[in-house]
């Protein structure tokens, strides 16, 4: 049996669902959502819900930094997560897009995440102080080499320096660089510790020399 269509009602049918084709997905940067694993799961949720491409983008989902770490630890480990706020809008006269990358700290462990800042570097120091409490005191110590034949040489001295077992459980370590590759490197240790920059004083003042 054929439901009869009042006069109108069609033309309100076609509205509603245009009004559905313009209306934008929901944001989830403001989520209050917490935790490696919820995160994740809110994402594949809305992928699932409003489609994949351009996802991150699209949905401003806070999630971790490429390159950063994701597994599960068995005590706290900082990671970053990332949020892309970079306009996503097909009419830029009503865009609301912030406009950049946001970054904040997070842990492999518990639910921990830091504030939202504008830099990596600055959120995975926060994520440190979060795991590893007193990181800052922490003394500078070569870059871990690349050669594998003599990583275990460095590892020696550097135990030397560093708390014992704080190399082993995955401590962070500060190494001098120069003002071309300041990142806060994760993962960069043999155990799996981040390699935080200490930029190199000295070069800089050489650069301010006429």
């Amino acid at each position: 049996m054929m439901t009869e269509m009042l006069p109108g009602q069609l033309d309100l049918f076609a509205a509603i669902e245009d009004a559905k084709l313009d209306a934008p997905a929901p944001t989830l940067y403001g989520s209050p959502a917490r935790g490696l694993p919820v995160r994740a799961a809110e994402f594949a949720a809305w992928r699932q819900a409003h489609g994949s491409f351009g996802s991150s983008r699209r949905s401003h989902a806070w999630t971790v930094c490429l390159t950063c770490p994701d597994t599960p630890t068995q005590r706290c480990q900082p990671t970053v997560l990332s949020a892309d706020l970079r306009c996503d809008c097909d009419r830029y006269d009503r865009c609301r897009c912030v406009g950049d990358l946001m970054y904040r700290g997070a842990c492999r462990h518990c639910e921990w995440e830091g504030e939202p800042r504008a830099g990596e570097n600055a959120a995975a120091e926060d994520a440190c102080d979060h795991a590893w409490p007193g990181w800052h005191d922490m003394p500078v110590v070569p870059a871990v080499p690349d050669e594998r034949n003599k990583r275990a040489a460095w590892v020696e001295k550097a135990s030397e320096l560093y708390p014992a077992g704080w190399l082993e459980a995955g401590g962070p370590i500060r190494t001098t660089r120069s003002r071309g590759g300041t990142r806060h490197v994760p993962s960069r240790t043999p155990f799996g510790g981040y390699d935080l920059a200490v930029v190199d004083v000295d070069e800089d003042e050489d650069e301010d020399e006429p």
